[in-house]
């Protein structure tokens, strides 16, 4: 017993979440979403035969929750590796795409080159979308209605694999949605 004391007394010790969420610049919510994305070579993409050769993923994960004025709010950045690192973000939006039943996530970063231990994979400079499929309806009333399927990562880049140069969409991995119950500084 006297282990469990000492435990309940170093946890009372540590600063309570909400003081942790000040210092994040974020606040409290009632729900939040976790957008898992699996960067790596996926078949049919155009991106550089060099980058994923290895078959090797980088996993990372960015907290999301829907405004009520049509806004999105997120944690200040993507956590990579389990959160032993994180790569700062620049801003993100969100679209319903009511045709195609998809949302689409469009983030911006300075992309993760200067961390040389994480491989041959990366995340682009610049903004990334990642689009995951969505049955419909306004997701602060109705925050499950992501397909349990994966949805897919693209990034514009500068191709020549038509025999143009010219921007196109490159699938750099695969993302997924999900409700979560923790607060965004977690």
């Amino acid at each position: 017993m006297k282990l469990r004391e000492e435990a309940e007394a170093m946890s009372a010790a540590l600063p309570q979440s909400e003081t942790l969420l000040r210092r994040a610049g974020a606040e409290p919510s009632s729900f939040t979403h976790r957008l898992f994305l699996n960067f790596g070579r996926e078949e049919n993409t155009w991106m550089d035969p060099s980058w994923g050769r290895s078959g090797r993923r980088l996993e990372c994960t960015l907290d999301v929750e829907f405004l009520s004025d049509g806004g999105l709010r997120t944690s200040p950045s993507i956590r990579l590796r389990g959160g032993f690192d994180s790569l700062p973000i620049g801003g993100a939006s969100y679209e319903i795409e009511s045709k195609k039943n998809n949302i689409l996530f469009r983030i911006e970063t300075k992309g993760s080159e200067n961390y040389t231990n994480l491989g041959d994979v990366s995340i682009p400079e610049g903004c990334f979308i990642a689009c995951q499929g969505w049955i419909g309806g306004d997701p602060r009333k109705n925050p499950d209605n992501s397909s349990v399927r994966e949805g897919i990562i693209t990034v514009r880049q500068r191709g020549w694999h038509t025999g143009f140069f010219r921007m196109e969409n490159r699938i750099a991995g695969v993302c997924k949605l999900r409700v979560i119950n923790e607060k965004l500084s977690q």
